[in-house]
């Protein structure tokens, strides 16, 4: 699956994993560290690739970017209203 994949595909798949992971580490303790604020970066990175990646009518990659997006906003929300 990879092979077919170029390298900007192939990041954006590792940076989805890493939200996914740091989100649900957030959602699990949400006082440890200030990792609101790496979400919430990260969140608005995935908001901004998947409006580029709308305009390039690849509109599969950008509808799961805006999936994230949604889920780390929401993860986000709930960290801050948690504390």
């Amino acid at each position: 699956m990879l092979k077919r994949m170029n390298g900007f595909r192939v990041v954006s798949l590792l940076i989805t994993i890493g939200l996914i992971i740091n989100a649900s580490m957030v959602l699990t303790n949400p006082f440890k560290g200030n990792s609101n604020t790496t979400v919430l970066l990260i969140s608005l990175l995935f908001l901004f690739l998947s409006i580029s990646e709308y305009k390039e009518k690849k509109k599969r990659i950008s509808l799961i970017n805006f999936i994230v997006f949604l889920f780390a906003s929401f993860v986000y929300i709930y960290s801050i209203v948690r504390q």
